[in-house]
């Protein structure tokens, strides 16, 4: 039997669960999506909705509980919702592979005579060639009680997990305000019209990579642009068709903000554009750049992306641990601004108003504007970046291109779709493209002997975009020790940066091993930020991540 846990560690026991179920490569198995389907329905209409006679049709006839025959299965889920009539088993997480599936669930029962509690399982069902289940080895995680009516814990868990803004708002502001998209897509949308594929050969060349990222810069501009970047405006199709999405947990101070040149690191998002704070700009930094400045930012996802955040974030706020993996065709847009607007680098750059903080609290924000300097996409895509499974691309603000439109002036300054292993400073890449065109001074300042990194980013000179984001990983275990840095430490010699940093990494494969729980979060920044948010919020003591307990700058 599995062992019983805490409630609020039982993400731990289903991830080792789901570590023995490795994803498939290809699409959708039928028979897994036959048993998912089948482990859906048992709890859904038999044990939410009393569907009993459904119990031997789904149930094979020499089915066993925990390696034991269990004929009584319809008397004994009769007997439970006899006692607790309005029973229901929310499902939190549901994988499978082959013949098996794995599912997480919560349950809250009220018994009017005794304490209301919720209890927490997981289940490891295996079907037989029929699709009828024919063992089950289950696990209690644990029990807590059920906040009573009314109290601040009730109803959903968190809905600040939801929330839009910082909750720090100006008097008489009357303009547009930012607003959180997060009613996701419920089933998989298809994966977009790859016009950047045939724009360009791979793998990419210096002549090519322009009119691949061209193309693909059009794709978002094409449904961001009208509407200002704001996707709450966007007329989407069914189940969200078409739309952009945002991920939750990034509105509040979680944690408590450290201070950085004398203004906070972390004062979750403004009000006005949803802008979080995203790196410092050290005074010159950028040519002309007489003083420190801030760098901010916010995030998109399309719907594929959107899709997939609606798997790992159920409707209470909390994380459903299980699949972290992006599914081919996710595209994410990650736009950059910076309070540098009085260089001559960002002359006529796109301006936006913010409402950012001023002093060293987040109690004193006031209205800022800033100019945009740098915009990434990065879609996920196994077929041409069969290692890691992304293809970073990053474009930069050209003050001399001529472009009557200053969103067009944000032009390529290159493409990655791996490390690189095994090629040091001076070497020939062949998984970083640069765009010939691109300004000089963004392609003088890049990553680790040429890698693509945007000049404000914290990879530069040291790192990559992909050796960066492949830090991404999380652990429930308060002791994990934490193996990732952002970039290797300054001492670092280049044998042990090429050994550690510049590896072609799966997406699923986590930067410190498997050893400790370490979960890999698909190079995805964002979700590490919003899990560690989450858990702060939460109280509950997790391993330490290269966002919350590193020096981050």
């Amino acid at each position: 039997m599995i062992p019983s846990y805490g409630l609020l560690t039982a993400c731990l026991a289903f991830g080792a669960i789901l570590s023995q179920l490795s994803c498939a490569p290809g699409g959708p198995d039928p028979v897994v999506e036959r048993n998912k389907a089948a482990t859906k329905r048992f709890f859904v209409e038999v044990m939410n909705e009393g569907r009993f006679d459904l119990i031997d049709e789904m149930f094979a006839p020499d089915y066993t509980l925990e390696g034991k025959p269990f004929p009584d299965s319809k008397k004994w889920a009769e007997a439970l919702k006899q006692k607790y009539p309005d029973l229901e088993f929310v499902l939190e997480g549901l994988i499978g592979e082959g013949n098996q599936v794995a599912v997480w669930w919560i349950l809250d029962l009220h018994d009017p005579k005794a304490q209301q509690q919720r209890l927490s399982g997981i289940n490891l069902l295996t079907f037989d060639a029929d699709g009828r289940v024919e063992s089950n080895w289950e696990g209690d995680l644990g029990a807590s009680v059920i906040p009573d009516p009314g109290s601040s814990a009730a109803g959903a868990a968190y809905p600040e997990a939801w929330l839009s803004n910082n909750g720090r708002l100006l008097d008489g502001y009357s303009g547009e305000r930012f607003q959180l998209v997060y009613d996701y897509p419920t089933s998989a949308p298809p994966k977009p019209d790859d016009a950047w594929n045939r724009a360009a050969q791979w793998p990419l060349t210096r002549a090519e990579v322009a009119p691949y990222m061209t193309a693909l810069r059009a794709y978002v501009y094409d449904s961001l642009l009208p509407v200002e970047f704001r996707p709450e405006r966007i007329q989407r199709g069914p189940d969200g068709l078409g739309g952009w999405y945002h991920e939750p947990w990034l509105a509040g101070i979680y944690p408590a903000s450290e201070t950085k040149d004398n203004l906070p690191t972390w004062c979750g998002r403004d009000f006005i554009r949803g802008l979080y704070f995203g790196t410092p700009l050290p005074e010159n930094t950028i040519p002309g750049q007489t003083q420190a400045y801030r760098n901010y930012e916010i995030v998109f996802y399309n719907d594929v992306g959107g899709y997939h955040l609606g798997r790992v974030w159920n409707a209470g706020g909390s994380p459903s641990f299980g699949d972290f993996q992006f599914l081919d065709g996710t595209v994410v847009v990650k736009l950059v601004l910076t309070t540098a607007t009085d260089v001559e680098l960002l002359r006529g750059a796109p301006r936006w108003t913010a409402y950012l903080p001023s002093g060293k609290e987040c109690t004193s924000p006031v209205l800022t504007e800033l100019a945009a300097i740098q915009l990434d996409i990065v879609l996920k895509d196994s077929v041409h970046s069969p290692e890691t499974g992304w293809i970073f691309t990053t474009y930069v603000y050209d003050a001399d291109n001529q472009s009557t439109d200053p969103w067009l002036r944000m032009v390529p300054l290159g493409a990655m779709w791996g490390d690189d292993p095994g090629v040091m400073p001076g070497g020939e890449l062949k998984e970083t493209v640069l765009d010939p065109e691109a300004p000089e001074w963004f392609s003088a300042n890049l990553g680790w002997g040429g890698r693509l990194s945007g000049p404000i980013d914290l990879a530069k000179g040291e790192g990559s975009c992909l050796s960066c984001h492949a830090t991404s990983e999380f652990s429930l275990d308060p002791a994990a020790k934490l193996e990732a840095n952002f970039v290797p430490p300054g001492d670092t010699p280049d044998s042990e940066k090429m050994a550690r940093w510049f590896r072609n990494l799966p997406g699923e494969t986590p930067w410190s091993g498997k050893q400790g729980g370490w979960m890999a979060l698909d190079y995805s920044f964002v979700t590490l930020g919003s899990l560690a948010h989450f858990h702060t919020r939460a109280d509950v003591s997790t391993a330490p991540s290269v966002l919350r307990d590193r020096e981050r700058f």
